[in-house]
């Protein structure tokens, strides 16, 4: 047949729907039939075969489980069979150190970075909850090195469990490097970092408990190191500061150079170091009250004026000492007797017990002491001149007291004939006139001034 025809039998059979048949056993109202009760006998059954299999000869069956288990236990404590162990990361112990430290030789590896071993065991059935990783040891054997060099030595492993069978150790060998044993003496230094806060001071560098370390160890190490360095926060200091700090060596390029196989004498792993920090402070400087007998001069002086070059100072001490100083004072000066020659002083400061004066320099007290000023009286006699030709006249006093005032030896000096008051009558006319003391002629000395003048004015009569 061609598929032409086949193909037309498809299309009238697709558009011709077949006729739909109901299965008789369906209800009309479309619901689905009820379950057959034949299933449950089954189930019944099945549950009573499982149960009898447990019930059915029960004690013969217990009794054989106890047999079993009885057996079992006889064969394990009579063959006691071995079971299998792995102990892994167990640390490398070296044997035999001191003897190549003896023969003036070291082991150059650094023995915490040796390989972690794992040891691979048969361990008897009773025992094998007894054996743990502690009772294992692992370690290289020394004793047969004479010379340095490198060398590829065995690794051992026992148990401290002598039914314990080791039956693998990996890795089985382990590379080290031997090297002449050097010592050395080395000085520690100090590495500071940061500031001192500005309440502190440092008296002098850090003083360290031993300053000198005694190093041994592999030549090519011991060679190298040039010091022990402790590194010092500054910012971290506070007054009396003591502590143990760490140390590291370095090479004389301040390079870092570490080793577990470096010992130190005494086994020394920090230094003491005493920083002398103390407090720091500034205060003022009291003086004024320390100058006495200033009013006993020399005579006809004075005090004026003093005054302290440096008024403040920095001092330091223990935090509690300087806690009760507000100031310091200069020792007294007795001022009896002093005269204008004196300019300046050197002050002493008085420092309370424990207290030291940073940058001390000489307290210079500048003194300014000068003459006194006094007054003094003269009564001196008026001097009437030059009265109108033709004329006569009358006046109304003959002598003026004149106060005057100066320096105390200028006025001490001044004589009655070192003062002339003149009185001239050229200018004035027939009658009666009033004359005051502007219109008078007083000698006019140099530093000296006239404080008054009495009377204050004359009546003079010209006829």
């Amino acid at each position: 047949m061609s598929d032409k025809p086949q193909e037309e039998f498809n299309e009238q059979n697709q558009t011709k729907p077949l006729p739909e048949f109901k299965s008789a056993k369906e209800p009309k109202d479309g619901r689905p039939p009820k379950a057959s009760g034949h299933g449950e006998p089954e189930k019944k059954k099945e549950r009573r075969k499982l149960t009898s299999l447990i019930t059915n000869n029960f004690w013969l069956k217990v009794i054989s489980l106890v047999f079993a288990i009885l057996i079992w236990s006889y064969v394990i404590n009579q063959t006691n069979p071995a079971r299998s162990a792995v102990f892994s990361d167990l640390s490398l112990s070296v044997n035999y150190e001191y003897s190549l430290r003896n023969s003036g030789l070291v082991l150059q590896n650094d023995i915490s970075r040796l390989p972690k071993i794992r040891v691979s065991m048969d361990i008897p059935y009773k025992e094998y909850r007894n054996v743990k990783a502690s009772n294992i040891t692992v370690y290289i054997d020394l004793s047969k090195i004479t010379s340095t060099g490198t060398y590829e030595l065995p690794v051992y492993a026992s148990c401290s469990n002598s039914e314990a069978v080791i039956t693998s150790v990996s890795p089985s060998t382990v590379s080290v490097v031997v090297d002449n044993l050097a010592t050395a003496e080395i000085p520690v230094i100090p590495s500071y970092s940061n500031t001192l806060p500005s309440n502190l001071y440092m008296q002098s560098e850090a003083v360290f408990s031993p300053g000198v370390l005694e190093i041994s160890g592999p030549e090519n190490y011991v060679s190298r190191i040039a010091a022990a360095k402790v590194d010092i926060d500054l910012s971290a200091m506070k007054d009396g500061y003591k502590a143990s700090l760490p140390y590291t060596f370095i090479d004389s390029q301040g390079e870092t150079i570490s080793s577990s196989s470096i010992e130190v004498a005494d086994n020394k792993t920090s230094i003491l170091v005493d920083m002398g920090i103390v407090t720091k402070k500034t205060v003022p400087i009291e003086y004024l009250s320390h100058l006495i007998n200033t009013d006993k001069l020399a005579e006809g002086y004075e005090f004026e004026s003093a005054e302290l070059r440096q008024d403040t100072v920095e001092i330091i001490g223990s935090a509690e000492t300087l806690a009760n100083i507000s100031s310091l004072h200069i020792e007294d000066i007795d001022m009896s007797g002093m005269d204008g020659t004196i300019k300046q002083l050197n002050a002493s400061i008085v420092l309370p017990e424990g207290v030291i004066m940073l940058n001390p320099a000489p307290a210079i007290l500048d003194i300014v002491i000068g003459e006194q000023e006094i007054s003094k009286q003269l009564l001196l006699d008026i001097q009437y001149q030059n009265p109108p030709p033709g004329t006569n006249y009358t006046a109304s006093a003959r002598q003026a007291q004149v106060v005057l005032r100066g320096n105390y030896f200028n006025i001490n000096s001044i004589t009655d004939a070192d003062v002339q008051i003149i009185v001239d009558l050229s200018s004035l006319s027939a009658g009666t006139h009033t004359l005051q003391t502007d219109t008078w002629l007083v000698t006019d000395i140099r530093g000296i001034t006239i404080e008054s003048i009495s009377p204050s004015a004359l009546t003079v009569i010209i006829y």
